[in-house]
């Protein structure tokens, strides 16, 4: 089993170091994620003021071009998801064509939208190698790690934020979002490193109360209720009723937990608990409120039935003043990207988590693979494997609900998550592939072959 401190196996005959395998391109993809999602220039004292986001930007562009370690592929771009994505890019770099506030779409389009392409590039080709992509996926549990702890840390009362960084929105966004993944390092991971990942849970749920954010309460209560009646084991129990049982218990648990906790909370955070109880009282949602959120999305959606290709990447303030408002941004991440990129946006948009969540469904044996009779992926990696993919799936649900609050259509997080799936998708089929090739030659696969190891030294699963 996997823990951030362990080192896998070296190849056999090759004698390949694990920081070698792990090639420029995986490191700098890794300081990426952290520097983009976790903001680690921030707890740096002196880096602040640095290009650090740049810089790391740049060794990534000379990576992907000169030095893309093996393993690893193109084969997440080449996924549904990973067309839809690049098809989604495409349109809001086209958008320009027909953006009514020019100057601010190409705004976007040279600060954010390059770095937010080569992301997506980037994680979708490490993700493609096996032992990368967990790599990866640590350093996505580590941005929710700093950002829960920092949060934590400088909580003085109200609304908990990490300032200049993630307002109380945003923090519970990231945090929901990651919290899944804080699920998966933890059933991966052994001794002294399950208690710390389960601890960060823990700290994760807290943090998203303490900001005070509805979306984020009401996304972290479903992720929370999907464990408990759902699950998300990569092989369900054989035994119905004790599964039932134990989903009554620990439903019974987090309840009671609830209850003892909720007279120690801040007032500011039960008041905004209890508002959601009581919808009429709150201003997003009263008819004739010209701030509400319910007016704004009905104002820009009135104005997007007469121009249905679309205003322009970023301008939907610049649709909201033209309807009488005052430059608000639409706190709706989907509303936001179909009145900016059109009908066709808003499609994309929504086709994404579609397709993430159909390739996760793939589901590998937990049976070790034999081609020629040597095994190609032994029975504790092709569970991880599904682990991953089914926490994975936990992830989107709690982002499209969280981040149908926010305005987070164009996020590091989700765009992060979404390449990290298609390129990791991709291996829950790999089972499948070469199985069917018994009795016939092997099939060539290069990004399989790459990633291969021995099964020798490794431990069988618990």
């Amino acid at each position: 089993m996997y823990s951030p401190m362990s080192k896998l196996n070296r190849e056999e005959g090759g004698q390949v170091a694990d920081a070698d395998r792990m090639g420029m391109m995986g490191w700098v993809t890794a300081a990426l994620i952290l520097l983009l999602i976790g903001r680690l220039a921030e707890y740096l004292p002196g880096f602040q003021s640095l290009p650090l986001v740049k810089i790391v930007a740049l060794l990534l562009l000379i990576a992907l071009l000169f030095a893309r370690p093996a393993g690893t592929d193109a084969r997440g771009l080449r996924t549904p998801l990973g067309k839809n994505a690049l098809a989604l890019l495409v349109l809001a770099i086209l958008s320009m064509t027909f953006s009514i506030w020019k100057s601010q779409t190409f705004l976007f389009m040279k600060n954010e939208l390059p770095v937010l392409i080569l992301l997506f590039i980037a994680v979708s080709r490490g993700a493609s190698s096996y032992y990368i992509g967990r790599r990866l996926l640590t350093a996505f549990a580590f941005c929710g790690v700093m950002l829960a702890v920092f949060a934590a840390i400088g909580y003085g009362g109200g609304r908990a934020a990490v300032e200049s960084w993630y307002d109380t929105n945003d923090l519970a966004y990231v945090l929901v979002t990651l919290l899944p993944v804080f699920v998966v390092m933890r059933r991966l991971s052994k001794g002294i490193w399950r208690w710390f990942w389960l601890g960060q849970c823990g700290l994760a749920a807290v943090v998203v109360a303490l900001t005070g954010s509805r979306g984020g309460m009401i996304a972290l209560g479903l992720v929370a209720m999907w464990y408990v009646f759902v699950g998300a084991r990569a092989v369900p129990k054989k035994n119905l009723g004790t599964s039932i049982l134990k989903s009554v218990a620990l439903a019974l648990v987090l309840v009671v937990a609830a209850i003892a906790a909720w007279p120690f909370l801040p007032a500011e955070t039960r008041e905004r608990v209890q508002s959601i109880t009581d919808l009429g009282s709150d201003y997003n949602l009263q008819a004739g409120n010209h701030d509400s959120r319910t007016d704004i999305w009905k104002r820009a959606l009135t104005q997007l039935a007469g121009r249905p290709i679309g205003f322009g990447l970023n301008t939907f303030p610049a649709v909201d003043g033209s309807t009488g408002g005052i430059y608000h941004t639409a706190h709706n991440s989907v509303v936001l990207v179909t009145v900016e990129l059109g009908v066709i946006g808003g499609i994309l948009y929504l086709r994404l988590y579609l397709l993430a969540w159909r390739q996760l469904g793939g589901r590998m044996r937990p049976e070790p693979e034999k081609v020629a009779g040597e095994s190609v992926i032994d029975s504790t990696e092709a569970m991880e494997r599904a682990e991953i993919a089914a926490n994975l799936r936990v992830a989107l649900v709690g982002n499209f609900v969280a981040g149908f609050f926010l305005s987070q259509c164009y996020s590091f997080l989700i765009w992060g998550l979404l390449a990290f799936i298609s390129g990791f998708a991709p291996q829950l089929k790999v089972s499948q592939a070469v199985r069917g090739s018994r009795g016939r030659a092997p099939v060539s696969r290069p990004a399989i072959a790459r990633d291969v190891r021995p099964l020798a030294g490794r431990s069988s699963p618990r």
